[in-house]
C-alpha cells in the first residue's frame, strides 16, 4: 500500500510541475465555449462581469488556447494542492506502522494468548518462512552444492542465487512444489516471498538455453503452464538465464532485485 501511496505523489508532483508553467502565461481573459448549430463557438469574456464576451475568430484560436489551457491548469494544481495534503498526513500515519507493530510490542505470554489481526512486514516475513512446505523430491542426490543458510542446490549458478536472496534478506523456500491447473507438478528453484506487497513471488533460473531440447521442455512447457495458473513475467514471475549470448552476471541480477524487492 505504501508504495501505491509514494508513486500516487510522485505522479502528483510531476503533474503539479507540468501544469505549473502554464499558469506563468501572462494572457488574461475568460472563455466562454458552447455548440450552435452542430458547431463549437467561442466567446471571449474580459472578466466575470463580461456576461457575453466577442466572438472570437479561427486567427485567434491560439489565445483561447491559452487561457484554456491556464483556467485548467489553475484548477488542477489547486486540486493536486489539496490531494497531496492529505496523502502527505496518511503516509505519515502509514509509515508510523503503529497498528501493525502493537503485537510485536506485547510480551511473549501475552502474544501467545491472541491471534494477531495485523502484523509488521517483517514479522508477516517470519511467519511464512516458518511455515511447512513440500519440497520437491525429484533426483534429490543431484542437490550437492551448500548454500550459506546450509541447503543444497543442484548448481553454483544456484549457490549464488540463493546466497543473494539470503544477503539482501529475501525469505526464500529452495523448490517448493507447485500444482498448476492442469494438474502437474512443477517446483520453481525459488519461492520468494515480497515484504512489503506480502505475496509469493518465483524465479526461475534456466542454465542451458543452448540445447534446444532444454528450451523446449524446461522453459517453453514449463512457462506456459505457470502462465496458465496466474504464475507470469511481470506479475509474479522472474527468471535468468545462461547460454550462448546470456551471460550470468550476479551483480547485475542482484540490482534487479534490489530494486524490485528492497
Amino acid at each position: 500500500m505504501l508504495d501505491d501511496l509514494l508513486k500516487r505523489r510522485e505522479e502528483l508532483e510531476a503533474a503539479r510541475k507540468k501544469a505549473v508553467k502554464d499558469l506563468d502565461d501572462p494572457t488574461e481573459g475568460k472563455v466562454r465555449i458552447f455548440r450552435c448549430k452542430g458547431r463549437w463557438v467561442c466567446y471571449l469574456r474580459k472578466d466575470k462581469s463580461d456576461k457575453y464576451g466577442r466572438y472570437v475568430r479561427t486567427k485567434e484560436r491560439a489565445l483561447v488556447e491559452a487561457i484554456v489551457k491556464k483556467g485548467y491548469a489553475e484548477k488542477v494544481v489547486r486540486k493536486i494542492d489539496v490531494e497531496l495534503t492529505e496523502l502527505d498526513r496518511y503516509i505519515a500515519i502509514v509509515q508510523k506502522d503503529e497498528a501493525n507493530r502493537e503485537y510485536g510490542k506485547m510480551c511473549e505470554p501475552r502474544r501467545e494468548m491472541v491471534e494477531p489481526v495485523l502484523l509488521t512486514d517483517e514479522e508477516a516475513a517470519q511467519r511464512w518462512a516458518a511455515e511447512p512446505y513440500t519440497l520437491s523430491q525429484y533426483k534429490p542426490e543431484f542437490r550437492k552444492y551448500p548454500t550459506k543458510r546450509g541447503e543444497l542446490v543442484r548448481s553454483k549458478s544456484e549457490v549464488m542465487l540463493a546466497n543473494m536472496f539470503y544477503e539482501l534478506g529475501i525469505p526464500y523456500r529452495y523448490e517448493q512444489v507447485v500444482k498448476t491447473r492442469d494438474g502437474k507438478v512443477y517446483a520453481p528453484d525459488f519461492t520468494l516471498w515480497h515484504k512489503r506487497r506480502r505475496e509469493e513471488q518465483y524465479h526461475e533460473h534456466f542454465g542451458m538455453m543452448d540445447d534446444p531440447d532444454y528450451r523446449r521442455d524446461r522453459f517453453l512447457r514449463k512457462i506456459d503452464a505457470y502462465r496458465k495458473s496466474g504464475i507470469y513475467f511481470g506479475k509474479n514471475l522472474t527468471a535468468t538465464f545462461e547460454g550462448d549470448g546470456a551471460v550470468f552476471d550476479i551483480n547485475e541480477i542482484r540490482k534487479m532485485f534490489e530494486e524490485m524487492f528492497l
